[in-house]
């Protein structure tokens, strides 16, 4: 399992395990264990000499984490537990700093960018007195210049065959790559006060000089996120759960100590008001060879881990929905295969892929039964990941086709290591080198292993599926054959949720005298009435949510949950049609739009209709443009995205992204995707030629 597969392709599923009192005990005990070796490794690590060193580097350096682990094994109670426990530990500090690190590193990119911006923010009066001009004068001067850059960038575009930027925030990014090191390569105080002067308006030029008041403010809430970014950066690293009360003595004892510094204080603050987290760090199983499945004699699936110790039955019942049970049934058919063919199946191309185990919160009655016995209230659950692909034949024969090419280059390396290197390859290399051609004999000479058959979707390469996303209607599709760009067919969200369904009806209002009937009343209403209904139910319950929620009421994150999963349905729903309506047509490719643009392309949107209910009234535009810009993430775009992702490639039809037009109605902007899309392959075969 050293190559993982994509994000795209991957899905996370779940199920309860149910066992036996001592194995259940025996596991909190362990997980416990390791969440304590995990919170020292991180105070070890804040503490070590060379942490400045590695704050300015942007990492910690491996060994630093391997030696205190291999040293910690050595003495109890870490010498007693598995193996498999200490390493899922060192694994997980691991990810944890790389993450940690990243997010620093974003946060540092973001502040050098507000700081060099507030070094070139200037009031226009401060501009005037440093170029010696007059304000019109420096417009002027500026206009110049912005014209003379634009056709110079478009110029350059045109003898490079490249695109024009289509949304303002690509022209944005376009200027700014040129003005900020034109200001800093300024030679003359006339021209960088030019270059402030439009970079301070975004690229545009001032009608009127500005209001001293706003400019004041503008200033002072960019210098307070900036503040609080530095702030940010400052901030300790991760320290792990407090599982216990241990240290809570010790806090104590140093609160009541005088305290002089600010910063002191704010340490010691944050320390007390840690949070108490009674459950363990997850333990990770990162190959699909560590677990057992099979069927006992109760006709029940059972699990069994492996790298425990030895005389202890570490097996599990599964517990899950229907939904979710073929997947496990799936694994227990992968499992018994690998046992009965071990030398002659490649692991890579068994659906499971890793598997992670998780204690989640139970409650209790009893407060003395959750201190003495909490692993018979918390509830244990096994997270699996699986790729998506490897479910249908076709998908497994992209794995494997992929697996294959990288098993190859692998190979390859290790081959130009050995004639490069003068003593040749280190036994651990030879180690790696030989269970790769192991791996690639596996992958070439067996079959295609999925006990599920499906028949391969075969698409029509000509035929491609746009789906726009709006604020009106949630998405669009057009399936449009790109060899004459004839439209086939449209589709709203009225017509791809057309399907009626039975759902339980609001009984009527009966008497006191009358009593109640034991029999539910239906009704058939389509999935298009549901998904209104949804979306006016969120809308009118908004803002009692909000101050529900600032109560703390339970209730409110009961209906928080609630619409959450029927949101999940609805986009669902969505995909399902949507992906049998691209196997009616054949289609071959499905273009979704890319999300970072969501916010742009709903308030261009708006700008549209706004324009056309208040003309010429830029107030009451404005005013009506901004009320739904609340609503952007009313719906779920992202789930929705993921959706039609996931069944999509687990049918077998191909996933572009492109940018969505900001302009024009639904079936305009599901057209132009499959334009956009089209324009896209062009430029790219027009690479190699030149």
């Amino acid at each position: 399992m050293s190559d993982q597969p994509s994000q795209n392709t991957e899905r996370t599923v779940q199920c309860l395990l149910k066992a036996s009192e001592d194995t259940l005990k025996q596991l909190w005990t362990w997980m416990q264990q390791t969440t304590e070796l995990i919170n020292n490794l991180l105070q070890h690590i804040q503490a070590h000499p060379d942490w400045d060193k590695w704050l300015s580097q942007g990492g910690i350096p491996p060994t630093v984490i391997d030696s205190f682990i291999k040293a910690a094994k050595q003495e109890p109670p870490y010498s007693e537990m598995p193996s498999r426990f200490p390493l899922s530990a060192q694994n997980l500090v691991k990810e944890m700093y790389q993450s940690w690190f990243e997010v620093q590193r974003r946060k540092r990119f973001i502040l050098e960018k507000k700081q060099q911006f507030l070094a070139i923010l200037k009031s226009d009066e401060e501009l005037q007195a440093q170029s010696g001009v007059t304000f019109n004068e420096l417009c002027q001067k500026a206009g110049k210049l912005l014209k003379q850059t634009q056709e110079k960038l478009e110029k350059e575009r045109q003898q490079n065959n490249q695109p024009s930027p289509t949304t303002d925030k690509e022209v944005f990014q376009e200027l700014s790559n040129v003005f900020y090191p034109a200001y800093d390569t300024a030679k003359t105080p006339l021209k960088r006060c030019i270059i402030a002067l439009l970079i301070k308006n975004n690229y545009k030029i001032p009608q009127s000089p500005e209001d001293p008041q706003k400019y004041a403010q503008r200033r002072k809430s960019k210098e307070i996120y900036t503040a609080k970014l530095q702030e940010q950066l400052n901030a300790k690293t991760p320290k792990g759960r407090r599982i216990n009360f241990d240290d809570w003595f010790d806090i104590l004892d140093k609160a009541q100590e005088p305290i002089t510094e600010v910063k002191d204080f704010r340490e010691l603050q944050a320390e007390i008001l840690r949070k108490f987290f009674p459950l363990s760090y997850p333990v990770s199983f990162p190959s699909n060879t560590d677990l057992t499945w099979f069927i006992n004699s109760q006709g029940r699936i059972v699990l069994k881990l492996h790298g425990m110790i030895e005389g202890y039955d570490y097996e599990f019942e599964i517990q899950c929905d229907r939904r979710q049970l073929p997947i496990f049934q799936r694994f227990v058919q992968d499992s018994e295969l690998y046992r009965q063919h071990k030398k002659h199946i490649p692991t890579g191309l068994m659906l499971l892929r890793s598997a992670r185990l998780v204690w989640t919160e139970g409650k209790a009655k009893d407060p003395l039964l959750l201190q003495t016995c909490p692993w018979n209230i918390h509830h244990l659950h096994l997270h699996c990941s699986i790729d998506t692909r490897l479910w249908t034949e076709g998908g497994t024969e992209i794995v494997k086709a992929q697996k294959i090419a990288q098993t190859k280059k692998a190979i390859d390396n290790f081959e130009t290591k050995e004639k490069l290197q003068e003593n040749g390859l280190s036994p651990q290399q030879q180690s790696r080198l030989k269970s790769n051609q192991t791996s690639l004999k596996l992958l070439e000479n067996h079959d295609v292993f999925t006990p599920v058959k499906k028949p391969i979707y075969q698409g029509n390469p000509n035929i491609v599926l746009g789906a726009s996303i709006g604020l009106e209607q949630v998405v669009t599709i057009a399936i449009i054959d790109i060899s004459t760009l004839e439209v086939q067919a449209y589709r709203k969200p009225r017509q791809l949720l057309s399907k009626k369904r039975k759902v339980k009806a609001k009984q009527p209002p009966l008497n006191r005298f009358e009593e109640q009937a034991l029999t539910y009343h239906y009704q058939e209403i389509t999935d298009y009435q549901r998904f209104v209904a949804l979306r006016q139910k969120k809308h009118r319950r908004q803002h009692e949510r909000h101050k529900a929620q600032r109560r703390g009421a339970s209730k409110a994150f009961q209906e928080l949950h609630e619409e959450a999963q029927q949101r999940l349905y609805i986009n669902r729903l969505f995909a399902l049609e949507i992906i049998e309506i691209a196997q009616q047509y054949q289609v071959s490719t499905i273009i979704l739009p890319d999300l970072k643009y969501k916010r742009e392309i709903i308030q261009c949107e708006m700008q549209v209709k706004a324009e056309l209910k208040f003309p010429k009234q830029k107030e009451l535009q404005e005013k009506y443009i901004n009320a739904p810009l609340t609503q952007i993430n009313e719906w779920n775009y992202a789930q929705l995205s993921e959706c039609i992702r996931s069944k999509a490639i687990s049918t077998g039809i191909n996933i572009e992204v492109v940018q969505q037009a900001t302009q024009g109605d639904f079936y305009h902007k599901a057209r132009e995707l499959v334009y956009s899309f089209i324009t896209k392959q062009k430029e790219a075969s027009k690479v190699p030629a030149q």
